[in-house]
């Protein structure tokens, strides 16, 4: 939209522009994006981004001049994934982004190994960031057509760098059967400075005898 702009942000990556978008100001969610080839009319590309869950939220967020601005990036480019499903997008993970490059940290060689013996593995901890670590609290809730209660919600923190991961969860009652089954997905939330997905028990934690949730992190 404005080279001038771009290079003075990003110095040294002129040649990184393709085009000049000319068409005025797009917004900030909504918007349809396509890219189409030289014919003008064999669409190579499409997609309509928001700016809230399911789409990544740290990159939507309404920055203040000079304040830390995520980018969207794709989550595993290499893998040809389909730009208008959110899921195959992520927040950059750090301020601006790295166009022209990637800002991908490479996942830990071994990623049972557990180096700095604080029971997380290697793998864990790079999935959710430095310092990164599940939360677990109470919240009052009233689901639809249901009464208030106190719900059990669980934070998994991402980390934006790492390409490729899926964050899960899965609850049980006796430790050793664990599923999915329990609890309700409610997507990606951020506190300006980190991803969570969060999950929330199905039912009133008080109605629950025993209730246990662990983070299920997995890549291809």
């Amino acid at each position: 939209e404005n080279r001038a702009a771009f290079n003075v942000r990003y110095p040294g990556l002129n040649s990184q522009i393709l085009a000049e978008w000319t068409g005025g100001n797009l917004r900030n969610d909504g918007e349809i994006l396509t890219l189409t080839a030289n014919d003008g009319a064999s669409t190579l590309r499409s997609l309509a981004w928001l700016a809230v869950s399911p789409w990544p939220p740290l990159a939507g967020i309404q920055r203040d001049p000079g304040g830390p601005d995520f980018s969207l990036v794709l989550n595993s480019p290499a893998s040809n994934p389909d730009h208008s499903l959110p899921q195959n997008w992520r927040s950059s993970g750090s301020s601006r982004g790295n166009p022209g490059s990637s800002d991908n940290s490479p996942p830990p060689p071994d990623g049972t190994t557990d180096s700095d013996n604080d029971g997380y593995s290697d793998f864990a901890e790079w999935a959710m960031g430095p310092g990164g670590r599940p939360i677990a609290s109470t919240e009052s809730f009233t689901p639809p057509g249901g009464s208030q209660g106190s719900y059990l919600l669980f934070r998994i923190p991402r980390n934006g760098s790492a390409d490729g991961v899926t964050l899960a969860a899965q609850a049980s009652s006796n430790l050793a059967s664990w599923s999915s089954d329990g609890l309700v997905d409610l997507g990606l939330t951020t506190d300006g400075t980190r991803e969570y997905r969060i999950f929330r028990s199905a039912q009133p934690i008080g109605s629950l005898s025993r209730f246990y949730v662990r983070a299920f992190i997995s890549r291809p």
